[in-house]
């Protein structure tokens, strides 16, 4: 298991006015192979490739980012997908729209890249996945564990529809469905 021992801040000059100074986070870790090259990704960008870890297996790095870091094996491909959606669910209706929310899972690598959701009249699964329609204008994945929504609109009144949505990662791998999330529109007034 790989676990951060302790974060300094380090104040680097970038000219002699305070201004004109930069943050960075010192980041040890320990508990690596020694001698192993390690590459450190935040944000799905690399922020350090190459990194030897030490005789004792450990490995330091900067970044001006205080985000999730992934440390994988320099080289390494990726063929872990993301964690399922465990939460999709229902949080707002009107006669032609509903809202879903979700908790933002997590992938291997640090924030997934994208999300892919379907929507049906009838309850979706891993072997349904592909006949359900794709629900447009998804936004982009957030950090783990954050609550994000998403508004589906010009739908049919007092209607029950499924819902499920898988995430992706930047090596292409993809989730396991989240699982069926069933929502309904509001009646018209009056019906």
């Amino acid at each position: 298991m790989v676990r951060v021992a302790h974060v300094r801040l380090l104040l680097i000059l970038a000219a002699l006015t305070p201004s004109a100074c930069e943050a960075l986070i010192r980041h040890v870790v320990f508990g690596l192979t020694a001698g192993a090259a390690y590459d450190v990704s935040q944000d799905d960008a690399t922020v350090a490739g190459g990194i030897i870890a030490g005789p004792g297996g450990d490995l330091e790095f900067d970044t001006a980012l205080v985000a999730p870091i992934a440390i994988v094996p320099s080289g390494a491909a990726d063929s872990s997908p993301p964690e399922a959606v465990l939460d999709l669910r229902q949080v707002y209706a009107d006669t032609n729209s509903v809202t879903l929310a979700w908790t933002a899972p997590s992938d291997d690598r640090g924030i997934c890249s994208s999300y892919e959701m379907r929507v049906s009249d009838a309850p979706i699964d891993e072997t349904s996945w592909d006949e359900a329609v794709t629900v447009p204008g998804l936004g982009a994945p957030e950090p783990p564990g954050t609550t994000q929504r998403h508004r589906i609109a010009n739908l049919d009144p007092d209607t029950e529809y499924h819902f499920c949505l898988r995430a992706w990662d930047e090596a292409g791998n993809r989730s396991q469905c989240s699982g069926d999330a069933a929502a309904r529109t509001r009646p018209l007034a009056g019906s």
